[in-house]
């Protein structure tokens, strides 16, 4: 009953939106039609597409069912052993560009 509810809260918030696309672009051509220049949307327009993109985000947050917490796996220990082959300070960089000579 729930996911039907959030289903048709879904469709009225994307007809909403759609019913404020249909209307911008409806007041726009009306004021190109009569050659006036236009600032800007209308606010109630604005209100309207805010509206409607509150609702289908809310209904598609709650469609879903409920959120599960999903843990990550335990980071694994890392044993390093610091001998002398490890240390930086015996680091060799001679094998570089040897194949260009």
């Amino acid at each position: 009953m729930a996911q039907l509810l959030n289903r048709i809260v879904l469709i009225v918030g994307l007809l909403v939106l759609l019913h404020a696309g249909f209307s911008v672009h409806q007041y726009r051509s009306y004021m190109r039609s009569l050659q006036m220049p236009h600032h800007g949307i209308p606010t109630d327009l604005v209100i309207e597409t805010c509206v409607g993109l509150l609702v289908c985000t809310w209904a598609l947050g709650w469609s879903y069912g409920k959120f599960v917490y999903k843990g990550s796996a335990p980071l694994p220990v890392c044993e390093w052993n610091a001998t002398e082959e490890s240390s930086a300070n015996f680091a060799v960089f001679n094998h570089r560009a040897r194949l260009m000579r």
